[in-house]
C-alpha cells in the first residue's frame, strides 16, 4: 500500500473572477521548486510486484494480511494515525521523516537534525539502494507517539554531515534490516 499527494496546477483566476475554481490553493510543486495554484490529490495504490492499481478504499477496510505487509507513505503521512491505523490491520509503515521530528535517544529529547551533527562515522555503516551509496545511522527507539520504531537517518555517500542532504526514513518493523527497508521505501 503506497500513499502519496499529487498536483494538478490550474491557472489563478483573477481578483475579479466571479466564480473560481472550487478547493484550489498553493501548494509546493516539486517539479517547479515553488508554489503553485492547484488541486492537491492523495492517492492510495497498492503494489505488487510490477502491478500498480489505484486503491481507494481507506486502511480500515484493507483485509488482514497472512504475512508481513507494509504501508508506504512520504512524510506528510508517517504520524501517529496513519501508523495506528495500519498496525489495527496488521500492517507495518515505512515513510520519509521530517528532520525536525523528535526522538529520543537515551532518553534525550531531541530533533533528528540536531541529533545528526553527534553522529560520527564509525556509528554509520554505507548502504547501497538502486546503485546509489548512503551512509546511514540506525536508531530504533521512542519518536513523539511511538513507542518503538527504526528511524534511519541517512546521507548521500560523499555528502556525510551535510545538513542538507540529510534524510531520515521510520520504519515499524524493527524486525526488517536496514537495507531491506531502505529498498522497499524506494518501491514508493
Amino acid at each position: 500500500m503506497i500513499f502519496d499527494d499529487t498536483i494538478a496546477e490550474k491557472t489563478k483566476p483573477s481578483l475579479q473572477a466571479k466564480h473560481p475554481i472550487q478547493a484550489t490553493g498553493f501548494h509546493q510543486s516539486h517539479l517547479k521548486g515553488k508554489q503553485v495554484w492547484d488541486h492537491q490529490f492523495l492517492a492510495m495504490v497498492i503494489s505488487c510486484g510490477r502491478i500498480v492499481l489505484p486503491y481507494y478504499i481507506m486502511v480500515s477496510t484493507l483485509p488482514i494480511p497472512k504475512g508481513p505487509a507494509y504501508g508506504l507513505c512520504d512524510s506528510w503521512f508517517a504520524n501517529e494515525k496513519v501508523i495506528n491505523a495500519h498496525f489495527k490491520q496488521g500492517y507495518h509503515l515505512i515513510g520519509a521523516l521530517k528532520i525536525n521530528r523528535i526522538i529520543y535517544p537515551k532518553g534525550i529529547r531531541i530533533q533528528i537534525k540536531d541529533f545528526a551533527q553527534y553522529i560520527d562515522k564509525n556509528e554509520v555503516h554505507l548502504v547501497t539502494v538502486k546503485g546509489s551509496n548512503y551512509w546511514v545511522y540506525r536508531y530504533e527507539g521512542a519518536l513523539n507517539g511511538i513507542d518503538n520504531a527504526v528511524v534511519l537517518i541517512c546521507w548521500p555517500e560523499k555528502a556525510f554531515k551535510n545538513q542538507k542532504a540529510l534524510h531520515a526514513f521510520l520504519c515499524t518493523d524493527t524486525e526488517l534490516n536496514t537495507e531491506t527497508i531502505l529498498n522497499y521505501y524506494s518501491q514508493r
